[in-house]
């Protein structure tokens, strides 16, 4: 199956016009990283980038080839890398796995990685970018190592409030328990995705996708698990990001971030929050697209640069001072909690809404 695996990446990158390195950290992880040359790299007659290399961080269910499409829009000018976290894609497996850590642990463990990683990719600060899952990595990087990081973009980001959208109960039970992979590991077993004439019938990538999601290195897909809490049949994000990145804001970092408008995960009227906690936001949603990263083809041209861009205000700052914050868990699952009645479900994060909003608002906070 290895050898299968690591042919497909292979073909996978060249088409792309990507290298493939492997890089030891400093705890025995090998990291993989496919690379896309600047322009300039190669003409030392030119002058060196103008923007700071880009680092992409994929979510869960995906790794560095799920996102090559996306490198081919990127400006020729700019140094792109894209890592495989520990136990995606070809990367060795995590130190621990996710069961033996909290929330904010496998959190901090990921982002320490990728920190590392960082120093041995650029001696310069980066842009990183994390999509859905990606994005928790990104702002827990950011802030334990702000000298890293001097810009970041955001896309279709999980984990930002603690409520789902309207069918997050049945995504929670799906991620939670890892069914994807089960149903696939029985259905498609190793000793069949590489016999000669399933190679014949199946591309590179379909293979390659069938090979990650059936039979990951690890368990590493089993992190979403860690971060979404069942009680009295509802279901929660319980270790939300929003407050982190209003921390992100509030530093030199620049920070986009973007949605998908037909996103089935992360609804785009997440928005509508942002909106009201930092100046300025807007041109945030990318038109008809859904959740994966393969479509998201122009947000890196240059005269998209300054869309998204989150800017803070009091309202952001008082949620960094707000330790009481009702985006705090536990104990809110029982009032904003997904259900199996979607109905319900977009009652509830309504009522969060509302209730954000009516938290931070200027009348309260003189209170």
């Amino acid at each position: 199956m290895e050898n299968d695996l690591d042919q497909c990446v292979t073909i996978l990158a060249k088409q792309s016009r990507m290298t493939r390195a492997w890089f030891t950290l400093t705890n025995g992880l090998r990291i993989h990283v496919l690379t896309r040359l600047s322009a300039t790299t190669s003409d030392v007659s030119t002058n060196a980038p103008t923007s700071p290399p880009i680092v992409f961080i994929h979510g869960v269910m995906s790794s560095s080839i799920h996102v090559m499409h996306m490198v081919k829009t990127i400006p020729a000018d700019a140094m792109v890398y894209v890592i495989d976290l520990p136990g995606y894609g070809v990367s060795s497996n995590p130190p621990l796995p996710p069961t033996h850590m909290t929330p904010v642990q496998l959190l901090e463990t990921y982002a320490d990685i990728i920190s590392e990683t960082i120093t041995l990719l650029s001696t310069e600060s980066v842009h990183l970018v994390g999509h859905s899952f990606g994005a928790m990595f990104a702002i827990y990087t950011q802030l334990r190592h702000p000298m890293l990081v001097s810009e970041m973009t955001l896309m279709k980001p999980a984990g930002l409030f603690p409520t789902l959208n309207a069918y997050g109960y049945y995504f929670g039970i799906a991620f939670h328990f890892g069914w994807v992979q089960s149903v696939l590991k029985h259905m498609m077993p190793p000793r069949i995705l590489s016999t000669p004439i399933v190679q014949r019938l199946l591309s590179p990538m379909y293979r390659y996708n069938l090979y990650t999601l059936a039979h990951p290195t690890s368990n590493a897909y089993l992190n979403p698990s860690r971060f979404i809490t069942f009680r009295n049949r509802q279901v929660l994000w319980n270790t939300p990001c929003i407050q982190k990145l209003c921390m992100v804001v509030a530093s030199p970092c620049k920070v986009r971030v973007f949605f998908g408008e037909k996103d089935p995960l992360i609804p785009a009227h997440q928005r509508t929050l942002l909106e009201y906690l930092f100046d300025g936001y807007t041109d945030a949603v990318l038109a008809n697209e859904g959740h994966e990263m393969e479509s998201s083809n122009y947000v890196f041209l240059p005269e998209n640069k300054d869309k998204a861009v989150l800017r803070p205000t009091e309202r952001s700052q008082r949620l960094i001072d707000d330790d009481a914050s009702i985006h705090q868990y536990p104990r809110i699952i029982s009032i904003y909690g997904g259900s199996l009645s979607t109905k319900d479900t977009e009652a509830n994060m309504r009522r969060y809404y509302a209730d954000f909003k009516r938290r931070l608002s200027s009348e309260n906070a003189e209170e």
